[in-house]
């Protein structure tokens, strides 16, 4: 193993593999060598139908940010993507809190995703000059503690929604890609 690799296994269908990522990025999605799951449940991540899923759910931010434009309060686009997300018969949980275990005692004060549809994206909604590097980590951080494999982060404070827009997934399956590609 070459200088400034890390190896990560990662449990998932009852068999271990190992994928090699730098030091830096394990240290940026919160890696060390002692996780070695798939989720904090210990679960496989269903990505099945993601893809279409994250699409729907992108058409109709982009529709609310061509109604609405640019300007507004987080909360005012996250409630009428709420609108636009259960006339299309989505399940959509607002506001959805995450617990997390701080050294044997169970935190759950202030830990709230914005918007989880069908159990299984998680939308951070933001109205801010530019997405900055802590929001994409904030997610991430949602991702892990909530087992959830992917998740979008709309900025409708952009000019276009295409512009304030980052796809989020899961660490693990990140992980499983890189390894998968180079076998």
């Amino acid at each position: 193993m070459g200088s400034g690799q890390i190896v990560r296994t990662v449990v998932g269908s009852g068999q271990a593999e190992t994928a090699f990522i730098s030091a830096p990025l394990a240290d940026f999605l919160g890696y060390s060598m002692r996780h070695a799951r798939c989720s904090p449940q210990g679960m496989e991540l269903e990505t099945d139908g993601l893809e279409p899923l994250k699409e729907k759910v992108i058409g109709y931010a982009i529709e609310v940010h061509r109604v609405l434009g640019p300007g507004l309060l987080e909360a005012v686009y996250r409630d009428c993507l709420c609108v636009e997300l259960h006339a299309a018969n989505l399940k959509v949980d607002s506001e959805r809190r995450v617990s997390l275990d701080y050294k044997g005692h169970r935190v759950t004060n202030g830990l709230k995703m914005d918007l989880v549809v069908e159990d299984r994206l998680v939308i951070e909604v933001k109205a801010v000059d530019r997405l900055h590097p802590v929001f994409q980590a904030q997610l991430i951080t949602y991702l892990k503690l909530a087992g959830l494999p992917a998740g979008l982060l709309l900025n409708f404070n952009a000019t276009t929604l295409t512009a304030g827009l980052k796809r989020v997934v899961h660490p693990d399956l990140y992980v499983r890609r890189v390894e998968s590609d180079w076998t």
